[in-house]
């Protein structure tokens, strides 16, 4: 894991990613690429979006947010917007109300059938929308 600066801060939010450092495998239908928290001042923030830009995703089939909420650990339970297909930059809308203190998301991607796995796959957020302004 691979713990980078703070993303960006706001009045009330600021946000921090930690990029995964770990195989993707091509049968797994979730493999964590990186894990963004945002820390609210105060309750009842919604975010909206999450612009995440790629490199090297030429072997990715389709990529998904996930919401943890306080929960650190990673889970496919709550999906924050659409799974989307790999892109240099990608777009994914949603809806999710933050509480006080740390809010977890995962970003998660499937590998195509026939991946070369020997490359490197890099994911950074560019932006987040929020009702409380633009991380």
């Amino acid at each position: 894991m691979v713990l980078l600066p703070p993303l960006a801060r706001c009045a009330e939010l600021e946000a921090v990613t930690r990029q995964m450092v770990r195989p993707v495998l091509i049968r797994n239908e979730h493999n964590s690429l990186l894990q963004l928290t945002i820390n609210a001042k105060k309750p009842f923030v919604q975010v909206q979006a999450i612009t995440v830009e790629l490199d090297g995703a030429t072997e990715l089939e389709s990529l998904q947010f996930y919401f943890t909420g306080a929960d650190g650990g990673f889970s496919t339970m709550k999906t924050f917007g659409d799974r989307l297909r790999s892109h240099k930059s990608i777009v994914f809308k949603g809806h999710a109300r933050l509480m006080s203190g740390p809010n977890h998301f995962w970003l998660s991607c499937r590998a195509k059938a026939a991946a070369n796995l020997s490359g490197k796959t890099d994911a950074g957020v560019l932006s987040i929308e929020t009702s409380a302004g633009r991380l």
